[in-house]
């Protein structure tokens, strides 16, 4: 199929990809984009020190993650505090 065939537009999301450790498949899991007012996202950024030319979108992780092959159920890492995640309450499956 040439490129002048194809018509359809999709939208892209963020995504995270792992891979399992009990059986070697690769995953995804979709990231939640936050939602929040001017105000909160300027502090957000003063936080993290983002500055002002660079665009983009704050991300959330999911906490547990489940193999889409052998339905493992794994705790992800949280690198921000160097041990692992339990902060958060977002859950991505398969």
């Amino acid at each position: 199929m040439s490129n002048d065939a194809v018509r359809d537009i999709v939208e892209m999301r963020p995504a995270f990809s792992w891979d399992c450790p009990q059986c070697g498949v690769e995953n995804f899991s979709r990231a939640v984009v936050c939602e929040m007012s001017q105000e909160e996202m300027q502090e957000l950024r003063d936080d993290h020190g983002v500055q002002p030319w660079e665009t983009g979108h704050f991300l959330v992780k999911p906490v547990i993650v489940t193999c889409r092959s052998c339905r493992t159920e794994c705790k992800t890492a949280d690198y921000a505090n160097d041990s692992e995640s339990d902060d958060q309450e977002t859950e991505a499956g398969a």
